[in-house]
Protein backbone atom coordinates (compact mmCIF):
# COMPACT_ATOMS: atom_id res chain seq x y z
CA UNK A 1 0.00 0.00 0.00
CA UNK A 2 1.25 3.75 -0.78
CA UNK A 3 2.09 5.14 2.12
CA UNK A 4 0.47 8.73 1.24
CA UNK A 5 -3.22 6.85 1.20
CA UNK A 6 -2.78 7.31 5.18
CA UNK A 7 -3.61 10.91 4.65
CA UNK A 8 -6.93 10.47 3.68
CA UNK A 9 -7.67 7.92 6.51
CA UNK A 10 -6.68 10.41 8.97
CA UNK A 11 -8.61 13.02 7.89
CA UNK A 12 -11.28 10.75 7.46
CA UNK A 13 -11.20 10.33 11.47
CA UNK A 14 -11.23 13.76 11.98
CA UNK A 15 -7.75 14.07 14.17
CA UNK A 16 -8.39 17.23 15.86
CA UNK A 17 -10.55 17.38 18.55
CA UNK A 18 -13.55 19.61 18.77
CA UNK A 19 -13.96 21.27 22.08
CA UNK A 20 -17.43 20.16 24.32
CA UNK A 21 -20.01 22.70 23.82
CA UNK A 22 -20.72 25.26 26.92
CA UNK A 23 -22.69 23.11 29.65
CA UNK A 24 -21.73 19.86 27.82
CA UNK A 25 -18.00 19.37 29.87
CA UNK A 26 -17.18 17.04 32.22
CA UNK A 27 -18.89 16.83 35.96
CA UNK A 28 -16.72 20.23 37.69
CA UNK A 29 -16.94 17.93 40.93
CA UNK A 30 -14.19 15.39 39.58
CA UNK A 31 -11.35 15.55 41.63
CA UNK A 32 -7.87 17.59 39.83
CA UNK A 33 -4.66 18.39 40.13
CA UNK A 34 -5.16 21.63 39.45
CA UNK A 35 -5.57 24.66 42.61
CA UNK A 36 -8.78 26.30 42.57
CA UNK A 37 -9.55 28.60 40.11
CA UNK A 38 -6.27 28.00 38.44
CA UNK A 39 -8.03 27.21 35.32
CA UNK A 40 -10.52 29.20 33.40
CA UNK A 41 -14.05 27.73 33.74
CA UNK A 42 -14.47 27.03 30.34
CA UNK A 43 -11.72 24.67 30.54
CA UNK A 44 -12.15 20.96 31.40
CA UNK A 45 -9.52 19.65 33.56
CA UNK A 46 -8.70 15.48 32.67
CA UNK A 47 -7.64 14.28 36.44
CA UNK A 48 -4.55 12.44 35.43
CA UNK A 49 -5.01 9.35 37.06
CA UNK A 50 -9.00 8.91 35.31
CA UNK A 51 -8.88 5.76 33.25
CA UNK A 52 -9.88 8.08 29.93
CA UNK A 53 -7.03 9.87 30.69
CA UNK A 54 -4.69 6.61 30.87
CA UNK A 55 -6.62 5.48 27.85
CA UNK A 56 -5.49 8.43 25.56
CA UNK A 57 -2.09 8.55 26.79
CA UNK A 58 -1.35 5.41 25.47
CA UNK A 59 -1.62 6.72 22.15
CA UNK A 60 -1.09 10.07 21.68
CA UNK A 61 2.86 9.72 21.46
CA UNK A 62 1.95 8.69 17.83
CA UNK A 63 4.38 10.43 15.08
CA UNK A 64 2.38 9.91 12.32
CA UNK A 65 5.35 8.01 10.53
CA UNK A 66 3.02 5.25 8.69
CA UNK A 67 5.21 2.12 9.72
CA UNK A 68 2.08 0.95 11.44
CA UNK A 69 -0.49 1.73 7.96
CA UNK A 70 2.18 -0.01 5.96
CA UNK A 71 2.71 -2.88 8.02
CA UNK A 72 -0.61 -4.12 7.65
CA UNK A 73 -1.89 -7.03 6.17
CA UNK A 74 -5.69 -5.13 6.05
CA UNK A 75 -4.73 -2.49 4.58
CA UNK A 76 -2.80 -4.44 1.58
CA UNK A 77 -6.34 -6.51 1.22
CA UNK A 78 -8.58 -3.69 1.73
CA UNK A 79 -7.80 -0.48 -0.18
CA UNK A 80 -10.46 1.83 1.93
CA UNK A 81 -9.74 0.50 5.49
CA UNK A 82 -8.76 3.07 7.66
CA UNK A 83 -5.46 1.82 9.27
CA UNK A 84 -3.66 1.94 12.95
CA UNK A 85 -3.11 5.28 12.78
CA UNK A 86 -6.17 6.90 12.03
CA UNK A 87 -8.27 4.35 14.25
CA UNK A 88 -5.24 5.04 17.19
CA UNK A 89 -5.87 8.82 16.89
CA UNK A 90 -9.88 8.31 17.02
CA UNK A 91 -9.43 5.77 19.77
CA UNK A 92 -7.03 8.77 21.93
CA UNK A 93 -9.98 11.54 20.99
CA UNK A 94 -12.86 9.06 21.99
CA UNK A 95 -11.41 9.06 25.09
CA UNK A 96 -10.69 12.89 25.55
CA UNK A 97 -13.45 14.11 27.95
CA UNK A 98 -12.73 17.67 26.22
CA UNK A 99 -13.21 16.34 22.80
CA UNK A 100 -17.05 17.25 21.52
CA UNK A 101 -17.03 15.01 18.31
CA UNK A 102 -17.25 11.60 20.11
CA UNK A 103 -20.44 10.21 18.09
CA UNK A 104 -19.34 11.16 14.83
CA UNK A 105 -15.76 9.35 15.51
CA UNK A 106 -17.11 6.20 16.75
CA UNK A 107 -19.58 6.10 13.41
CA UNK A 108 -16.38 7.11 11.51
CA UNK A 109 -14.29 3.52 12.78
CA UNK A 110 -17.57 1.95 13.01
CA UNK A 111 -18.00 1.09 9.00
CA UNK A 112 -16.64 -1.47 7.26
CA UNK A 113 -13.48 0.32 6.54
CA UNK A 114 -13.39 0.90 10.35
CA UNK A 115 -12.26 -1.05 13.48
CA UNK A 116 -14.08 -4.22 12.57
CA UNK A 117 -12.19 -5.12 9.74
CA UNK A 118 -9.14 -5.42 12.12
CA UNK A 119 -8.14 -8.89 12.14
CA UNK A 120 -5.42 -8.12 14.99
CA UNK A 121 -2.57 -9.64 13.54
CA UNK A 122 -0.37 -6.85 15.66
CA UNK A 123 2.22 -6.45 12.69
CA UNK A 124 1.31 -2.18 13.41
CA UNK A 125 1.97 -2.80 17.23
CA UNK A 126 4.99 -5.06 16.42
CA UNK A 127 6.96 -2.69 14.23
CA UNK A 128 5.87 1.04 15.79
CA UNK A 129 9.12 2.84 16.52
CA UNK A 130 7.49 4.36 19.18
CA UNK A 131 6.35 1.13 20.96
CA UNK A 132 2.62 2.48 20.58
CA UNK A 133 -0.04 -0.50 20.86
CA UNK A 134 -2.64 0.01 17.93
CA UNK A 135 -3.87 -3.21 17.83
CA UNK A 136 -5.06 -2.08 21.33
CA UNK A 137 -6.83 1.25 20.33
CA UNK A 138 -8.29 -0.82 17.81
CA UNK A 139 -9.69 -3.36 20.50
CA UNK A 140 -10.52 -0.75 22.45
CA UNK A 141 -12.78 1.08 19.85
CA UNK A 142 -14.50 -2.52 19.01
CA UNK A 143 -15.45 -2.54 22.58
CA UNK A 144 -16.56 0.94 22.95
CA UNK A 145 -18.93 0.59 19.62
CA UNK A 146 -20.35 -2.63 21.44
CA UNK A 147 -21.29 -1.41 24.40
CA UNK A 148 -22.49 2.02 23.02
CA UNK A 149 -24.72 0.16 20.24
CA UNK A 150 -25.92 -2.26 23.27
CA UNK A 151 -26.92 0.55 25.62
CA UNK A 152 -28.44 2.81 22.86
CA UNK A 153 -26.25 5.98 22.86
CA UNK A 154 -25.36 5.77 19.06
CA UNK A 155 -27.15 7.08 16.10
Amino acid sequence: ASISAIWPRLRSTETRSRPCRAGSLPDPGLPTSAPERSVPAEFSVVPPESKQRREADAGIECIGCGVCYASCDIVAWNPDYLGPAAMNRAWTLVNDVRDGARAERLEAVSGDAGCHSCHSTQSCTERCPKNLDPSSAIAGLKRTLFWDSLWGRLR
